[in-house]
């Protein structure tokens, strides 16, 4: 039944690369401030949280708002303590501004397509990038063995169906 959801993810999910036809690249995004749009975020961070334009930040440089301050102590989509190839991070934050990345959105509609089951349901429960990015770097099986036990101690969070490769450990 839910298979043939699988094929309107790609338009039931809203992709941040598709928002509003913004340039999600550009180096400022001062337009949500003076908008005075609220931004989500990770929230459970003890030291940073990604909010849901991608931008990662210290706890000190989250703006009442829910945004990450824009400027020199946040970075947008970034991935430096993730393993590409893999897509798993050492940090929840790191992972959910990785997969955020414009450029993710191929590789997270084919893990909907290789999704089934229970787990389907809840990644179709997601309404956009944000959303579904929290959930599988949050719940990912993909970094375990046997339920219980993390494949790599550094690389726990991941937003890929299946590593390319194995992890190290």
């Amino acid at each position: 039944m839910l298979d043939k959801y699988k094929l309107t993810a790609h338009r039931h999910i809203q992709w941040l690369a598709d928002s509003t036809g913004r340039n999600t690249n550009a180096v400022n995004d001062s337009f949500v401030n003076s908008e005075g749009r609220a931004c989500r975020n990770t929230i459970q961070g003890r030291t940073s949280v990604t909010d849901d334009r991608g931008y990662t930040c210290e706890r000190a440089f989250l703006m009442s708002n829910g945004c990450c301050e824009v400027g020199t102590q946040s970075l947008r989509f970034s991935c430096v303590w993730c393993d590409l190839y893999t897509g798993c991070c050492s940090h929840y934050e790191q992972c959910v501004s990785c997969c955020l990345k414009p450029e993710q959105k191929n590789i997270l509609l084919k893990m909907i397509e290789s999704t089934s089951g229970h787990r389907l349901r809840q990644i179709l429960s997601a309404t956009d990038q944000f959303e579904l990015c929290m959930l599988k770097c949050r719940t990912s099986s993909n970094s375990v063995h046997s339920e219980n036990k993390y494949k790599s101690e550094k690389m726990k969070y991941c937003y890929k169906q299946e590593p390319n490769r194995p992890f190290s450990r």
